[in-house]
């Protein structure tokens, strides 16, 4: 009786002490915006495809050998407080008290002090709607995969499922490197049978057991064949999956209860925590130092690392595999396979590719070199399965013989070709040597000449047979060497031929100056006569060939082409002469015309544009004085005669309009006159008579001259006055209409 009564005096003292510890322990160490954890990696919306976070990395300092310890662990169970607690601050990851996981994909703490970065990870197996295993095993391969040191968290106990899971999620994260590093490179140029150095650490550990000796007793227990199933005494070594092949080195820690009041855990400083807790903490925090001391990676290649993974991760490397351990082996199996025949085509298919022929020998070594890289991806890949290696191993061998005996085939048809081109090429060179005789020759120095190739060709394809093992050869190539010689006297009476068409060609194509088309007609085809008789001069020894006469009809209808494209050219070129030469003038004219001072009377201003226009016209033809008497000048002058008097029109328009603008007073009082009086008019020629000496008369003393006085009178009156001159014409229309239909309505009555 007295024991209980004294655990329970005890238990109230503590919940006292932890009451007091909360007025005097909250609000620790806070930490500032700016070293507050970054996220690294997190999920798209389905939770299938990973995003790095680039910004993350560039935090890092480049000066710093980094040691990069990672949390992974259940959902809910206390990763973030322990990474907290491991850090000495508490609010660096954040810690609630609810269902919904905080933390999602990874993110990075960085202590700049301690040269380490952090991980928190997303908790496994957190039973949301997005969350799944092969999520979990993306997460955890590549916290694992990029750590130091990875602390395995779990709360009070460590139980058979715990470690199955485990098991099972580092066998994906093994297999998912591989296959990485082969999609890679390739190559098998690092090994990734083991992972860093992993400590069990269990929270909130409250029995008398060692947790040392209870972890390795599970793991002992852990052997064996199927997942779930104990293992035989008949099982070797070699047949158990074990941890202990996959992890380098393995510790178990526990930690003590932090605090009875788990609510207020976040707003503690760590110093509050309990004493047995903090004590289990710092044999933590020693056994990490000696792990990671002496190891570190460069900011670049751990960013590089984790960018890897996540690439690897979205290209659907993972390997699918079933929870159960029957179907993880299945899957393992069909993975292998697939991963080595991947391997094996596409090493096949580079060698394929290659511009290189083999001989019987190398292509062997080829062979036998993609058969021992298969074999080790194969039982890297099944690392600790002594039988089921055994078994994919002979699987292995059927399936890579495939791409192996097309490769071989791909092969001899290389050797064919390259036997066929060397023919083709020794035809070729062999042929190129008579180009030292003076061909044509007659027909006993072709005999000659044909004896010598014959031996040639033969030295020279014999030692290619012998490096080959083979002596298939189209045929027709031999025939074709010793026919092409007797063909070699028309091919360079065809080149000596062509040689002379196309130095005519050229001579002819020469550019000549721009000048009227009629005298470039008559100049090109004084040069089309003068070419055909250098052709007929330089051909005289061979006017017994066809082809001398073919070639010199070719050459006739080129000259004529190019002639005709010569005089299109010319003439385009002419046009474009004289147009920018009639705009220049158009611009001048322009200029000139707007430096005149109006209003003026019209003989003046005529007097002056005259003047002006006279000018332009005299300097176009100066300018083009070449080109004078041909038909595209005359065009061209034209037009720019009816542009200036176009211009003329303009100016005297707006003349006339500079002179009302003036008379404009005059001009207001008689119209006022008008409107007042309402005149009326029978037809139009009445109303502008009338109007015309109104106006003129108004305005005589501002416009003293007549011409222009009328000229400016006119013009206003026909844009005022243009409705009641319309209606006056209408109305005169309408009455001589209705006087005809009268004359012809009596001329009908009178004669019908």
């Amino acid at each position: 009786m007295m024991p209980k009564v004294m655990q329970f005096i005890i238990l109230f003292l503590f919940f006292i002490y932890s009451i007091n510890g909360k007025i005097h322990c909250n609000n620790g160490i806070k930490l500032s915006h700016q070293i507050k954890p970054t996220t690294l990696v997190y999920p798209n919306v389905n939770h299938d495809k990973l995003i790095y976070n680039q910004t993350a990395c560039e935090l890092l300092s480049s000066q710093i050998n980094w040691k990069v310890i990672s949390v992974i662990g259940p959902y809910h169970s206390g990763k973030s407080f322990l990474l907290n607690a491991l850090t000495n601050i508490t609010d660096i990851f954040p810690v609630v008290n609810s269902n919904k996981p905080t933390t999602q994909g990874i993110q990075i703490f960085i202590s700049e002090k301690e040269g380490i970065i952090y991980l928190d990870t997303e908790g496994l197996s957190s039973g949301l709607a997005n969350s799944t295993e092969s999520y979990d095993a993306m997460i955890y391969s590549i916290a694992a995969l990029s750590s130091n040191l990875m602390i395995y968290n779990t709360i009070r106990t460590i139980d058979q499922q715990q470690l199955d899971y485990l098991e099972l999620l580092s066998r994906r994260a093994q297999l998912f490197a591989l296959k990485s590093e082969l999609q890679n490179s390739g190559n098998l140029t690092k090994s990734f049978v083991s992972f860093p150095p992993l400590f069990w650490v269990v929270r909130d550990y409250a029995l008398d057991e060692r947790t040392e000796s209870w972890f390795f007793s599970l793991l002992e227990a852990s052997q064996r064949k199927e997942f779930g199933k104990a293992t035989s005494e008949k099982n070797t070594e070699n047949e158990s999956i074990r941890l202990q092949k996959l992890f380098e080195k393995m510790k178990a820690f526990t930690l003590f209860l932090p605090h009875v009041n788990k609510d207020n855990l976040k707003e503690l400083k760590i110093q509050c925590l309990n004493e047995e807790f903090l004590n289990d903490l710092q044999i933590l925090r020693r056994s990490i130092q000696e792990v990671i001391k002496g190891v570190g990676i460069s900011a670049r290649q751990f960013c590089s690392t984790i960018n890897f993974y996540v690439h690897a991760a979205n290209k659907n490397l993972f390997p699918a595999i079933p929870s159960v351990w029957n179907g993880y082996i299945k899957s393992l199996k069909l993975s292998v396979k697939e991963s080595v025949l991947d391997y094996a085509k596409n090493n096949t298919d580079k060698i394929n590719e290659q511009n290189i022929v083999f001989t019987e020998e190398e292509i062997n070594t080829k062979i036998e070199i993609i058969k021992q890289n298969c074999k080790r991806i194969a039982e890297k890949m099944l690392f600790g399965i002594k039988d089921l290696t055994e078994n994919v191993l002979q699987d292995i061998e059927i399936d890579i013989s495939k791409p192996i005996k097309e490769m071989k085939e791909i092969n001899d048809e290389k050797i064919q070709k390259y036997i066929k081109e060397e023919a083709q090429k020794n035809k070729n060179e062999l042929i190129k040597l008579i180009n030292a005789n003076n061909m044509p020759l007659n027909q006993k120095e072709l005999s000659i000449i044909i004896s010598q190739l014959k031996k040639q060709y033969k030295q020279r394809m014999d030692n290619i047979f012998n490096k080959f093992h083979s002596t298939k050869i189209d045929e027709g190539i031999k025939v074709e060497l010793f026919q092409e010689v007797f063909n070699k006297n028309k091919i360079i009476l065809n080149e000596v031929l062509n040689s002379i068409a196309l130095k005519i060609i050229n001579l002819f194509s020469t550019q000549t100056e721009l000048m009227p088309n009629n005298k470039l007609i008559n100049e090109l085809n004084q040069r089309i006569h003068q070419s055909l008789l250098f052709f007929d001069k330089d051909t005289t020894k061979f006017n017994d060939w066809e082809e001398v006469s073919i070639i010199r009809n070719k050459i006739e209808n080129q000259l004529i082409n190019l002639k005709e494209e010569t005089v299109k050219k010319n003439l385009k070129e002419l046009v474009q002469f004289l147009q920018n030469e009639k705009n220049e003038r158009m611009n001048e004219f322009i200029e000139q015309i707007n430096t005149i001072k109006m209003p003026l009377i019209d003989s003046q201003l005529n007097e002056i544009i005259i003047k002006i226009e006279k000018n332009i016209l005299l300097k176009m033809n100066f300018n083009c004085k070449k080109f004078i008497n041909d038909e595209t000048y005359t065009t061209i002058f034209n037009e720019l005669q009816l542009f200036i008097n176009s211009k003329k029109k303009c100016l005297d328009q707006q003349n006339s309009e500079m002179f009302v603008q003036i008379t404009l007073h005059d001009f207001d009082r008689i119209r006022k006159q008008i409107k007042k009086e309402n005149h009326s008019f029978f037809n139009p020629w009445s109303l502008k008579n009338e109007y015309k000496k109104l106006y003129s008369d108004a305005v005589a003393n501002s416009i003293p001259d007549l011409k222009t006085r009328n000229k400016v009178v006119e013009n206003f009156i026909l844009d005022e006055y243009k409705t009641e001159i319309k209606n006056a014409t209408l109305k005169f229309t309408t009455v001589i209409i209705l006087i005809f239909s009268v004359i012809a309505t009596l001329f009908y009555k009178f004669f019908m």
